[in-house]
């Protein structure tokens, strides 16, 4: 088997190019100065395509004959650097070959999300597994408190082979359904049903749509945390996620109520920031 270890395709395609119209668009949706974002405009350009960006400064050559094999007809279709977080879109990728990027161990540190035949691959940055984190701590607590069920898997791969669609949740819990998966340890979604709920965190905008993804495999409810705040999603009859005040999961909770909490300066002391919260919890739902 080749080598998947996906480090040299971040270093291929790490090479600064000027800020297109569209990495404009993207800084000013993020609320960040344009020059912060290098990305190169969409465009079907093959991967095997002779020496690139910091590859070409080191010295190594991504000529025909050194890339694996897998990868010679892929196409880079978007390539994003925002706020240490980086983003490379795929094209022309097989299942098989995301099974086994997804399966390289050397590849722990890669979201990936999968969409018959494109392949997203984001690098988090620490703003990304801060703010997914404390999301994450809020849900465990709420529930505690509340004497809920609850399943945390964190960083699973979610698939479903037949439809061609993947992804890792960067959280997500099993909490109606609780009672189904409790006792198991390997979850099979062709027989088990899909987390109660997943939570997404967009530093940077996700190319690949995340969301369709998650209405394929079920999910009934997505939180997603932008910059413009904290926002429920529940999965319709018609296959499509509408906004909600209150969390399907959680139907006492107004998921805005939430978002004083997800402050920098406030949780900075992880440890009082969540006794802070656990009071709030108490006092807004348990007092008599």
């Amino acid at each position: 088997m080749v080598c998947l270890n996906l480090a040299w395709l971040f270093l291929f395609a790490g090479g600064n190019r000027k800020a297109s119209s569209a990495a404009r668009t993207e800084a000013e949706y993020l609320g960040a100065d344009a020059a912060s974002v290098k990305e190169s405009k969409t465009q079907n350009v093959r991967v095997n395509e002779g020496r690139r960006g910091g590859a070409a400064r080191r010295g190594i050559e991504w000529g025909r004959d050194t890339l694996p094999e897998e990868f010679r007809m892929a196409t880079v279709e978007k390539k994003t650097v925002l706020r240490g977080e980086r983003r490379i879109v795929l094209s022309g990728i097989s299942w098989e070959l995301y099974e086994q990027l997804r399966e390289n161990e050397d590849n722990w540190h890669v979201r990936m999300a999968y969409d018959q035949g494109r392949l997203e691959l984001m690098s988090p940055s620490t703003d990304h597994e801060a703010i997914k984190r404390l999301i994450g701590r809020m849900i465990e607590t709420f529930t505690e408190e509340m004497d809920l069920p609850c399943r945390s898997l964190s960083g699973s791969t979610w698939k479903r082979p037949e439809l061609a669609k993947g992804l890792e949740a960067d959280e997500c819990y099993y909490i109606l359904n609780h009672h189904r998966v409790c006792r198991r340890r390997h979850i099979d979604l062709t027989v088990d049903p899909p987390p109660d709920l997943a939570v997404e965190t967009e530093i940077s905008r996700s190319v690949v749509a995340r969301l369709r993804i998650y209405a394929a495999l079920g999910v009934p409810e997505v939180w997603r945390w932008r910059k413009t705040g904290l926002t429920a999603y529940s999965l319709g009859a018609d296959g499509e996620y509408f906004a909600r005040d209150f969390s399907l999961n959680l139907p006492m909770l107004r998921v805005k109520e939430l978002e004083p909490f997800l402050d920098f300066e406030l949780a900075a002391n992880e440890s009082a920031w969540i006794r802070k919260f656990r009071a709030w919890v108490r006092e807004r739902f348990l007092a008599s």
